[in-house]
């Protein structure tokens, strides 16, 4: 018994060393290097470029997630209302980000603002309704129990942060 212990390691450090032989023998097939070519001032000019709008594009991406997500959370049907339409939502919620003064607008000027922003549909006072009630109705709900200031706060970083991202992706397309 004692015998085939101390072989055990003879035979191990044999086989190591054929292994480390067998390897190093074939390096050169694995790892056959080609030599480095320098790469143009201008691609890697271009390589910049792309990762910089990379950049922004996620950066504002995410702002735009995150401001999807607290609209959801806090007036899920104030953003129903907008139809899937964006450039309503933001164009909107820019203008009035407090849902107390969302629900306050002017039915004529919330109607100008939503039928500049979509695209033809014909129910742009069904939209603004919609909005108008929804926005009253969360308002009332989160009275007391959440601070609609900070949260209308929150609706215009977001909208600000979005902004700045989508003016640094102008800028690194350019």
């Amino acid at each position: 018994m004692i015998m085939e212990v101390e072989q055990r390691p003879a035979e191990i450090r044999a086989a190591s060393r054929a292994c480390r032989h067998s390897v190093r023998a074939r390096a050169g097939e694995v790892f056959d290097l080609q030599p480095l070519r320098p790469v143009d001032p201008a691609q890697l000019a271009l390589r910049r470029a792309c990762v910089r709008r990379g950049g922004s594009v996620i950066d504002g991406n995410r702002q735009l997630r995150r401001l999807i997500s607290l609209a959801r959370w806090a007036f899920p049907d104030v953003w129903n209302g907008f139809r899937g339409s964006l450039p309503t939502a933001v164009a909107v919620l820019d203008r009035w980000p407090h849902l107390a003064q969302l629900a306050a607008a002017r039915r004529f000027t919330l109607t100008a603002v939503v039928a500049l922003h979509t695209r033809g549909v014909a129910d742009v006072p069904d939209r603004v309704e919609a909005i108008r009630s929804a926005a009253a109705a969360w308002a009332a709900f989160w009275a007391g129990h959440l601070d609609l200031d900070a949260l209308a706060f929150d609706v215009t970083e977001h909208l600000t942060d979005i902004a700045d991202a989508k003016a640094r992706t102008e800028r690194a397309t350019g």
